[in-house]
């Protein structure tokens, strides 16, 4: 039988290096966060935009929901109504200020050019390398898909701290120039396709901040 020594025993710990590793990467997991980034035009968002948006982020179980909105202005037919970015960020804040069952932060960003663009950049500065992040897509209706598709899933193929989170048709087919032209005829059929947990009011002070007059009932 033959005791080991002090060397052999010093040996068998964990070297210095390991340790660091190790605290690192404790480090990583209390810092790091998942991400749910949801883009689109948004001219004016409607109720399937807001439960696209929710979807992603339960899906996901995010702890932030970073909201894309475009920097267009789209306009009714007539012209007599026009949603730009400052009036798609408000309606986002209305949406969510008081939004049943939402346990993640919302974060509603104004970008410029392609979404995709803003993700990559940020992926490539390394603001989101601690990050996972779920991209969200809409399905695909009747074999059409959105051109942007092929390139979020190129993204998602480069980064391994990207995801891709396929989102079924949330809340009809209804589309932001139907609620502007819907806006622009003042037809009550708007306030169904605005949230539900939004009451009489808030829907109407929505409609009268769009259409720019306070006497509609």
């Amino acid at each position: 039988f033959e005791r080991p020594g002090k060397r052999d025993e010093i040996s068998e710990l964990p070297s210095p290096a390991t340790y660091e590793n190790i605290i690192k990467e404790e480090i990583e997991d209390r810092t790091a966060e998942k991400i749910a980034i949801f883009s689109g035009g948004f001219k004016p968002p409607h109720v399937g935009h807001f439960l696209a948006s929710k979807y992603l982020a339960e899906e996901s179980q995010a702890s932030k929901l970073y909201i894309l909105v475009g920097s267009s202005t789209r306009k009714s037919k007539d012209k007599t109504i026009s949603i730009g970015p400052e009036e798609s960020e408000h309606i986002w804040g209305k949406y969510y200020e008081n939004a049943p069952n939402s346990s993640f932060d919302v974060v509603i960003i104004r970008i410029s050019g392609s979404p995709v663009r803003w993700v990559y950049d940020k992926m490539e500065s390394g603001e989101f390398a601690s990050d996972e992040i779920y991209c969200g897509i809409g399905v695909c209706v009747d074999d059409e898909c959105s051109p942007e598709d092929e390139r979020w899933l190129s993204l998602v193929q480069k980064y391994e701290n990207a995801n891709q989170v396929i989102i079924p048709m949330q809340g009809g087919s209804i589309r932001g120039s139907m609620m502007r032209e819907l806006l622009a005829s003042e037809d009550d059929r708007v306030f169904r396709y605005m949230p539900d947990h939004l009451s009489d009011d808030e829907k109407l002070e929505l409609r009268n901040k769009l259409v720019g007059k306070d006497y509609l009932k």
